[in-house]
This record gives structure tokens, sequence and C-alpha cells, in this order.
């Protein structure tokens, strides 16, 4: 029998759930406290190019609980490997889910019982194998499939702004994933020399490789797999296997379990 935390007993069953969100991570947190990371920017690895976007990554892990705890019906996956050698063996993914659960997953314990901030947390889980922005979002699917036993109804992606081409109209397409039913929620600004880099190292690779399997794009996945982890996928989602192995400049023609 599961311990009850504040009224609520965890269950290991999702079932129910029909609603992924994905959080893209994009950082690693190498502190120790948690409950001040989103005041400690100098302990998230960040490149460069990415010193003024901390905040912005913040506001996706907030963004995205916020999504969650509004339907009762989704799971919140933060997602991202141990891409950051410097970093050490630490998820983005885990970074990401431990930060939000020590600020109480933004919820005010004034005005929420520990029972409904548990019901949320419990609707919360990392994607710890990530590289890059396809892996986030086909990994996602297969670990959704894990937790819940079945493929998302909904998607909604959560990242940068400057990004939402990359999701909506390459990744989610090679994916063949139905655009009805997929949203996608920009935080962030869009500064000129993000865009430019977007189009010049993501958008105009990806549209020439849809799986990221060949070129520059396979190379950037390898860099960042730093510690050799092994990808259990598509382990528990033994349906997408041969989308998992296929790596055509086309767009997959086989059946997929969203098909109409």
């Amino acid at each position: 029998m599961e311990k009850s935390l504040g009224g609520f007993v965890p269950s290991r069953d999702w079932s129910n759930l029909t609603h992924l969100i994905m959080v893209a991570g994009h950082t690693v947190f190498m502190g120790t406290d948690f409950s001040s990371a989103g005041s400690q920017g100098d302990r998230w690895f960040l490149y460069d190019y990415q010193r003024n976007q901390f905040d912005w990554f913040l506001q996706h892990i907030t963004a995205g609980v916020k999504l969650a705890q509004e339907d009762p019906s989704s799971l919140l996956l933060f997602s991202g490997g141990a891409t950051r050698m410097l970093a050490g063996p630490r998820t983005e993914a885990q970074s990401y889910w431990l930060y939000a659960d020590a600020q109480d997953w933004f919820l005010d314990p004034s005005k929420y019982t520990r029972m409904q901030i548990e019901s949320l947390k419990h609707r919360v889980h990392t994607e710890d194998f990530a590289r890059d922005s396809f892996e986030n979002l086909l990994f996602s699917i297969c670990r959704f499939r894990q937790l819940t036993g079945r493929y998302p109804e909904k998607i909604t992606v959560v990242s940068l702004p400057f990004k939402e081409k990359r999701f909506r109209e390459i990744h989610r397409k090679a994916l063949r994933f139905p655009i009805h039913r997929f949203e996608f929620v920009g935080r962030g600004g869009s500064p000129p020399a993000a865009v430019e880099g977007e189009l010049r190292h993501s958008l105009t690779p990806y549209e020439r490789d849809p799986y990221g399997c060949r070129g520059s794009l396979a190379e950037k996945r390898k860099s960042r797999n730093p510690f050799n982890m092994a990808v259990p996928y598509p382990q528990g989602c033994e349906e997408l296997t041969s989308l998992f192995k296929f790596c055509g400049t086309n767009i997959y023609f086989g059946t997929l379990p969203w098909d109409p």
C-alpha cells in the first residue's frame, strides 16, 4: 500500500491521461539547492549564446506546469538528456523536474491543499534521453506510451517562440501526427541572431534531413551524448520500431498508431 501524501495516494495507473505536454530542456542545473535555483543563473550550464535566455527557460517550466494544472487529462514530460560533459551526468529533464518540485509546482500552499499539489506532481515525469528537438518529441511520445499504455490524443509542445516552425512544420510532419491535435506554446523572445541561427543550423538542415540521422544533425546528436548513454527506445513503444529505425530524406510512410 502506497503511503498517503497529504491525503493523496499515488497510483501507477496513468491510463486515463490522453494529452501529452512536452517541455523541451535546454540546460542543466549544476548546484544542489533547487529551491533557489531560479536566482542562480550562474549555476545552470549555459553556452554563451544562451546566457540571455535563462529566464525564458524558467518560463518554459512554469508554463508547462500551468498547462498541466489546467488539464487534468494531461501528462507533463520534461524532456532532455545528459547532454553536457562539463555539467556531469545530470539530465536536463531531471533539472527541470527537481526545480519545479522545489517550488511546490508553483502552487501557493495557502490556496491549494497538499493533496492538490501532490495530485499535480503525480502527472509530471521525465524523458531523460533526448539529444535534440526531434528526439524531444519522438521520445516523449514513446515515454507517454510507457507510462499510460496508450499514445497521446493531443500534444502540446512548450519551447522558444522561434522554434515553432521546426516543431509544427518539420518534426510533427516527420511523425505524421495530425496538425489539428498539435499545439505549440512559445515562451521567451525571438532575437534576430537566434532567428538567423535557427534557420541556418536547424530549419534548413532538418528540411533536408527530417529525422536528423545524417550529416551535421547526426554529428550534433552524437556530440550531445558525452556519457555514451544507450537510448532504451523503442522499448515500451514497440509499435514505433520501424519509425525509430527510419533514416530517409522523405517522410516515413509506414503505419502509425495515430493514423486515421
